[in-house]
């Protein structure tokens, strides 16, 4: 599995970042990645997208787990999406 997606603004079109499923580096479970250009951070905007692409994931593709890594330091992404 290999997904790959270009995340855009609704009211513009302008590109603010990438996000992606695919296998993680254990070989067995399915990864959700993310990387978002900085001045769009804090904004909420990867949260709804990786809402999106998880929903579709469990949904849509009828994946069974997905996991997610982040540095320590970054401490907004290492909060679990309630």
């Amino acid at each position: 599995m290999d997904y790959q997606w270009v995340v855009r603004l609704k009211h513009n079109n302008e590109i603010i970042g990438l996000a992606s499923l695919d296998k993680h580096h254990d070989g067995f479970s399915t990864e959700v990645s993310y990387q978002f250009m900085s001045q769009y951070w804090g904004y909420g905007y990867a949260e709804e997208a990786i809402r999106r692409i998880i929903d579709y994931a469990f949904n849509k593709l009828m994946t069974k787990k997905i996991v997610a890594e982040t540095q320590s330091a970054n401490k907004t992404s290492c909060k679990p999406i309630q």
